[in-house]
């Protein structure tokens, strides 16, 4: 072979040696980048799914702090109300003493 053919040759080899790694390179990037966003977008997804469930859960503890007062007594309204009651019901049985000594 003369030293000429060699170099076209190259000249040709080269080139599509060069293109074939390109293609090779920029395959993997692309399958890479693909795999990352649908990764990412997965994570998204499961992010708003909790925060949709953080939300009903919030709404819920709300709801239940509304309802509260009405399904539960705080203990210094119970022993407000209770000291009002026995005092009425000591003032009853006074009553009903001083009425059995009268007769």
């Amino acid at each position: 072979m003369e030293e000429n053919d060699i170099d076209w040759l190259l000249v040709l080899i080269i080139p599509g040696v060069l293109l074939v790694m390109q293609l090779v390179v920029g395959g993997l990037l692309t399958w890479l980048i693909a795999i990352y966003k649908s990764g990412r977008v997965e994570a998204l997804d499961r992010r708003r799914a909790q925060d949709e469930k953080i939300e009903a859960i919030k709404d819920d503890f709300h709801a239940f702090k509304a309802a509260l007062p009405q399904q539960y007594v705080l203990r210094d309204d119970f022993i407000r109300v209770m000291t009002g009651f026995d005092a009425k019901l000591d003032r009853l049985a006074e009553l009903i003493g001083l009425h059995r000594r009268d007769p």
